[in-house]
């Protein structure tokens, strides 16, 4: 009977032992995370307290400073839990863990939440540190600077900076006055040419080139001039602004389209001409291609129809194009060519 009492009272005595050994091993454990999660405070901290009395004159550093304030308290409420931890573990030492594991699982897993919390608050405040540190060093020496400056120094500073925000202020309504004057005259020039349009009929009289040819040109009528040749055809768009020369001229049968495409590439000046997107006026007359292209200030397009009688090939030049029917045009002036 003493032997089974000696037994029993050894197995209970090693249990014992067994769970302090594990409360004393999560004592150590949770002092460590507890360091490392004040460590972490103190950084966040130590940026927010030097930050906030200079943050007033940089918007973009106080708004870093309110969130770092905010990754402050997630990162003090996680290091609270881990104390408390500590605590509860350290005031339960003389007994088992199988006493406190109820209690112990709930604080874990308050404490397990707050690591993920934390630790995006961690990250989070990371690059805001990076940012806002050097312009906080920067305000903080601007402050002193300005605290060695006297009376008489601040006052001439002071003049100087109202001086210059009134020449910013003055040179900003100048050219808010010239920017509304642009947009007026352009209001009224538009408004005139609109009047224009309205009590004048759009005309569409058919014209001749040097060549004989007859076009029916897009309107407006009074925008174009033609000249040319019995084997060139030449339209100048000049209306509004707006800029052009359209130029048509027949081949014969000696080159080919793809014979004509390749040498433009080659001799192509500026960013070199590429294959351009039809438009509808343009598909009409079944171009073998279209190219385009930039020449100084101009934009250049050309493109290539084989005909019976031989290639004809259209070329525009706009600078400032605008709104002019520039492939309605040239598509009527090729077609002229093809009814020849």
């Amino acid at each position: 009977m003493r032997l089974a009492l000696a037994a029993l009272l050894v197995v209970a005595m090693y249990g014992s032992a067994v769970a302090d050994a594990k409360i004393t091993s999560l004592t150590k454990f949770y002092e460590k995370e507890g360091g490392t999660c004040k460590k972490n405070l103190r950084g966040v901290t130590v940026v927010v307290e030097r930050g906030k009395p200079v943050a007033g004159k940089d918007p973009e550093l106080a708004a870093d400073i309110a969130e770092l304030e905010k990754a402050q308290a997630t990162i003090d409420a996680q290091c609270t839990e881990l104390a408390a931890m500590v605590e509860f573990l350290k005031s339960n030492s003389s007994g088992t863990y199988k006493q406190i594991e109820t209690d112990f699982g709930e604080r874990e897993k308050k404490i397990r939440a707050g690591r993920v919390t934390s630790k995006q608050a961690i990250d989070g405040a990371q690059p805001l540190i990076s940012r806002a540190v050097p312009r906080i060093n920067k305000l903080i020496a601007q402050a002193a600077a300005d605290a060695q400056l006297s009376t008489r120094e601040k006052k001439v500073e002071a003049e100087k900076a109202l001086k210059a925000e009134k020449a910013a202020a003055d040179k900003a309504a100048a050219d808010k006055a010239a920017a509304d004057k642009v947009a007026a005259d352009k209001a009224a020039a538009e408004k005139k040419a609109a009047e224009k349009v309205a009590a004048k009929p759009e005309p569409k009289p058919l014209t001749k080139f040097p060549s004989g040819r007859g076009i029916e040109l897009p309107a407006p009528t009074e925008g174009w001039t033609l000249s040319g040749t019995a084997d060139v055809d030449i339209a100048d768009y000049a209306f509004a602004g707006a800029k052009a020369t359209l130029t048509v001229r027949a081949h014969g049968g000696a080159p080919s389209c793809d014979q004509i495409r390749t040498s433009l590439q080659l001799t192509g000046s500026g960013r070199g001409p590429q294959a351009a997107e039809m438009s509808a006026e343009l598909k009409t007359i079944k171009p073998a291609w279209k190219l385009a292209w930039s020449e100084g200030d101009r934009q250049v397009t050309v493109v290539c129809v084989a005909s019976k009688q031989g290639v004809i090939v259209g070329r525009s030049e706009a600078g400032l194009a605008g709104n002019a029917p520039l492939d309605l045009a040239l598509s009527r002036m090729v077609g002229a060519r093809l009814k020849r």
